[in-house]
């Protein structure tokens, strides 16, 4: 196991899922989607952990949960992180220490999915902007669409 849920009463008792792991900083940051158990999927929150090595052991943050959120998906960017929380918070969250999210614009999506190979090399100066992400078409059946965008 990488990352347990939190005990009885957190905010991450039911799960940790929907995983993002970049590397920055010299660590390995694994951003995580939880939510206490008797609560609707739109009351999820997000959360980090990290780890000197790849398979940890990890360590929550202290600041934890970050924001809400429900599909995550992380990217660095420039010297900070963008955030895109998915599902009831469709907007662009950005960080300078991967701790703290400001709302950067507006993204309507619904659970997306980025490959950017700047995220696992902590020697990356200047992270390239991303001008398009994997997402769900919400109607069923469900399918995976190119949504483009200019995150930066």
């Amino acid at each position: 196991q990488i990352l347990m849920h939190g005990d009885n009463g957190a905010w991450d008792e039911l799960n940790c899922d929907d995983a993002n792991i970049i590397r920055r900083d010299g660590k390995w940051w694994f951003y995580y989607k939880g939510r206490i158990i008797d609560r609707e999927s739109g009351q999820t929150f997000i959360g980090a952990a990290t780890a000197d090595q790849l398979t940890g052991p990890y360590t929550k943050h202290p600041a934890n949960p970050l924001f809400k959120g429900h599909a995550l998906t992380v990217t660095k960017f420039h010297d900070g992180v963008i955030a895109l929380p998915g599902g009831s918070n469709q907007r662009v969250l950005w960080s300078t220490d991967g701790v703290r999210f400001d709302e950067a614009g507006d993204l309507k999506h619904k659970s997306t999915g980025v490959y950017n190979p700047d995220d696992f090399d902590d020697d990356a100066d200047d992270v390239k902007p991303i001008g398009w992400i994997i997402d769900v078409l919400p109607q069923e059946p469900r399918r995976l669409y190119r949504l483009d965008c200019q995150l930066g």
